[in-house]
């Protein structure tokens, strides 16, 4: 059978290894949003260039607006540079493969009031400009700092109109560090996604590129995963508590998807409330349940969080060493590299954790 196939047996300890040490350094990331993830040094540094007051901030939102993409919209140095300096984050982190999630039309000229601005652009960045200065900068961060990393294209919810052109890169880029198409910034309250959305994921499948949907983060949302599943044909879901709230949805689908979980994120943006599901979070009943769920940054600066946060965070609502090994081996087996690669990365991880004979 193959090692993609096989269930990691939570009853099995690594044999005779530290393994909160050598969990620390082999980790496996999914959802992490790169315009969430710009250093607070960086952005403010970019914000003086360009001539942006930041204030004082204590509300998620207020913080959150200090990191909208137009920091570095426009401006290709800085966009490679956020890349790069992102690798030696996650390197710094323990993290061996990660995937960095975002929306390459937020970070265009295009997006940028120049008029407001005294930051002198000398060329015109367009969405291609922009995913190319990702992968410049990701390659570099890679050779630097040995780590390995991807591109997720984000589509948005409120800007559905560039939905086909998020497709058209991420069939042009498919070869160049693009890996998959995402659904971001917001789910419907009906529980069907804009149809410009949906054709593009279409689209996506029928052109083999991976596919995951934020959905299932907000009360009442569990049809939202069903849709993504059933309508956008993803294969992971961004966020999905709420699937807990409908257990027919969730005993249908729980095995069709890995869930990319954000931990302090589902608290801090609300996504997760404290008396939901007898008081678990639904990692816990995922671990539980032995579904296929991986842990995440979300938006690590916003949220001010590391993985080794999240990794305590999560022990403390009771999660061990082992949910972690299987959570890592679990996203390398939902990660969107070609199956070559995320064989290997298998490999990696399995050798290193002491699992060669499963």
């Amino acid at each position: 059978m193959s090692v993609l196939r096989k269930q990691l047996d939570i009853s099995k300890n690594p044999r005779g290894r530290n393994v909160k040490t050598f969990v620390h350094n082999l980790k496996v990331e999914l959802h992490l949003h790169l315009d969430g993830a710009v250093r607070i040094s960086t952005i403010c540094e970019m914000a003086r260039r360009k001539g942006i007051k930041i204030g004082r901030s204590s509300s998620y939102e207020e913080i959150k607006e200090l990191f909208q993409a137009k920091k570095q919209a426009g401006d290709i140095d800085a966009i490679e540079r956020c890349a790069y300096e992102l690798c030696e984050d996650q390197a710094k982190e323990g993290c061996c493969y990660f995937e960095t999630r975002y929306a390459p039309h937020l970070w265009t000229s295009n997006n940028l009031d120049l008029t407001k601005s005294q930051f002198s652009f000398t060329q015109c960045l367009t969405p291609d400009r922009v995913v190319e200065a990702v992968n410049a900068g990701l390659r570099k961060g890679e050779r630097d700092f040995q780590v390995k990393a991807r591109q997720i294209l984000c589509c948005l919810s409120f800007k559905p109109e560039i939905s086909d052109d998020i497709l058209r890169l991420c069939k042009k880029y498919a070869n160049d560090g693009v890996v998959g198409i995402d659904c971001a910034a917001g789910e419907p309250d009906n529980h069907i996604f804009n149809t410009q959305i949906v054709q593009a994921f279409k689209g996506a499948k029928d052109s083999n590129i991976h596919r995951t949907c934020h959905a299932g983060e907000v009360p009442n949302s569990s049809k939202n995963v069903a849709f993504a599943v059933d309508n956008m044909f993803a294969e992971r879901i961004g966020h999905g508590y709420h699937i807990l709230d409908d257990k027919d949805i969730y005993k249908k689908y729980k095995d069709r998807v890995h869930f990319e979980v954000c931990p302090y994120s589902s608290y801090f943006t609300g996504g997760v409330v404290s008396n939901a599901n007898n008081g678990k979070h639904a990692i816990v009943i995922f671990a539980e349940d032995n579904v296929s769920f991986s842990i995440n940054k979300d938006d690590p600066t916003i949220i001010q969080t590391t993985l080794d946060d999240e990794y305590k965070y999560v022990t403390g609502l009771g999660l061990n060493e082992v949910h972690f090994i299987r959570s890592n081996l679990n996203a390398a087996k939902a990660s969107f590299l070609p199956e070559a690669e995320k064989l290997q990365l298998i490999e990696q991880l399995t050798s290193i954790y002491g699992l060669n004979d499963l």
